[in-house]
C-alpha cells in the first residue's frame, strides 16, 4: 500500500475532506491532491518530512504508519492487519466488485483482532 492509498483512508476514518485537511494541516489543497491522485496529475510526489509530521498530526495517525512503514516484515500480525486494510480499502474504493457482506466481514475481522493486540 502506498502513502497515497493511506492518507486515503486516514482521511476517510476521521470522516475529513481535502479542504478540512488542508485547513488543520496548513497546506494548500491542491497539493493534498497531489498527494491523493498522483496518476491523474502524472507525477508521483511524496511529502517532504515535515509535512508528513503535519498531515499525521492532523489526522491522529503515527508517521510510520502514514508512509506505510508501521510493520516488518517478520512480524506476522502486523501483515495479517496491513493485508486486511488492503482488502478493505480494495472494496471500499470499489476496486473489487461490491459485496456489502465481505467489506462489512472483513470490517469484523479488524475490529475483533485490534481487541486482541
Amino acid at each position: 500500500m502506498v502513502f497515497s492509498d493511506r492518507l486515503r483512508i486516514a482521511m476517510k476514518n476521521k470522516n475529513m475532506t481535502v479542504s478540512e485537511l488542508a485547513r488543520l494541516s496548513g497546506m494548500y489543497t491542491h497539493t493534498i491532491y497531489l498527494y491523493l491522485e498522483p496518476e491523474k496529475y502524472g507525477r508521483n510526489i511524496n511529502p517532504r518530512i515535515m509535512s508528513l509530521e503535519t498531515l499525521a498530526e492532523a489526522l491522529d495517525v503515527s508517521i510510520d504508519w502514514l508512509w506505510g512503514r508501521d510493520t516488518k516484515k517478520d512480524d506476522k500480525w502486523g501483515r495479517l492487519m496491513m493485508y486486511l486494510d488492503d482488502l478493505e480499502l480494495t472494496y471500499s474504493f470499489g476496486m473489487l466488485e461490491a459485496d456489502p457482506m465481505k467489506y462489512n466481514l472483513i470490517h469484523a475481522i479488524k475490529c475483533e483482532l485490534e481487541g486482541w493486540e
